[in-house]
């Protein structure tokens, strides 16, 4: 959300106000105000298909027990994980599980609404079904369906994302309000997991929407800054990373515990820009790495690492979820295949409403 910002009068939109004035003052006000109201305008064309009902006809589903856990990262740009290059060792749970690891996974947009909306729903890249969902999907193949967020619930930008989660049989949010409300550590959803998993031996669909590495980046870590690279914030930065990373490896634990064979899947909704030299990192849809995320799958069912090279889009993750559900609808038979070896096109959602490519945009390596 390059220059989306909270409405209230707080200390927080003051600071998020100055550091986004890289503009002339008149180009800021007007980037400022059009980005805001074009949100405003596709939230609200979002927030309309609320009532509609799902409209998926199911071809064939999995008499297997199985649990499915989607882990949603916020804001990692894969460029700074150990498993993806990255020199510091803050992935150690990724870097040595067994699974699959896309290299070429590209985010749908450069901000949660416009990426997790994608990433879960049947879409052409601008526009969503809201209603023909993953979570309603697995509810009509009878798997129970949980959303734990540790994300707001009701604000400025949250909504869609709520209208969403609530399709779910139960949903856990950390946060009554927006998501910088208050600040909740992503460990606090980790009772909550165990708990779904250990609920029943029915098959489960559990959505887990991490606050991750949300800037301002030394609130999200909780403990001790163990790496020193670049400044304190991308340090907290790195250190956020291999939370996630140490959470991801408790939840594969609990899975294991639970008895059943069970899928892990871990994506982040976005990247990030740097800003002050590559000293820090900001909501910048006018770069590659905003888009280019991690995508790894691991679960009881994997003997070795794999790499995929082929090149993927998030727009058609709800493919990949189905494929791993066993889960077969009409309105999924094109002859897509996620796990096949064509090449996606490389093309982006902006945030905005405006489809590019990817290689119109401009590099931002890490300095």
């Amino acid at each position: 959300m390059r220059t989306i910002i909270k409405k209230d009068l707080t200390t927080d939109y003051a600071a998020t106000f100055f550091s986004n004035f890289r503009y002339s003052p008149i180009s800021f006000i007007y980037d400022w105000y059009d980005s805001y109201n074009k949100y405003y305008i596709y939230s609200d064309e979002i927030m309309e298909q609320r009532n509609n009902k799902p409209t998926w006809t199911l071809l064939n589903t999995s008499s297997e027990k199985k649990n499915y856990i989607l882990v949603v990262g916020e804001s990692v740009r894969k460029d700074y994980m150990n498993a993806y290059g990255f020199p510091l060792e803050n992935t150690p749970f990724m870097s040595s599980a067994n699974g699959m690891q896309w290299d070429h996974f590209l985010s749908p947009g450069p901000n949660t609404f416009t990426s997790v909306i994608r990433f879960l729903t049947l879409n052409d890249g601008k526009n969503v079904q809201l209603n023909n969902n993953i979570i309603t999907l697995a509810n009509m193949a009878g798997i129970e369906t949980y959303w734990l967020s540790n994300q707001g619930k009701m604000g400025v930008f949250d909504t869609g994302i709520s209208a969403l989660a609530h399709y779910s049989d139960k949903t856990i949010f950390t946060k009554t309000g927006s998501f910088n409300d208050s600040n909740v550590y992503d460990s606090a959803l980790l009772p909550h997991v165990k708990e779904a998993l250990s609920s029943d031996a029915n098959s489960k669909l559990i959505i887990v929407h991490l606050i991750g590495s949300h800037p301002l980046f030394c609130d999200r870590v909780e403990g001790n800054v163990e790496f020193d690279f670049s400044g304190d914030k991308i340090s907290c930065y790195v250190q956020s990373i291999k939370q996630t990373d140490n959470l991801l490896s408790s939840i594969n634990d609990m899975a294991i515990d639970a008895g059943l064979p069970y899928s892990l899947i871990y994506l982040s909704d976005h990247g990030l820009g740097h800003r002050d030299n590559g000293r820090n990192l900001r909501h910048a849809p006018s770069t590659k790495e905003s888009y280019e995320v991690p995508l790894f799958i691991t679960g009881s069912d994997y003997t070795e690492k794999t790499v995929i090279e082929n090149h993927r889009s998030g727009f058609h993750f709800i493919y990949a979820l189905s494929s791993i559900m066993g889960i077969e609808a009409k309105e999924l038979n094109t002859g897509y295949d996620f796990f096949g070896s064509q090449n996606d096109p490389q093309k982006v959602n902006n945030g905005e409403g405006l489809m590019v490519d990817l290689q119109s945009l401009s590099d931002d390596p890490i300095k």
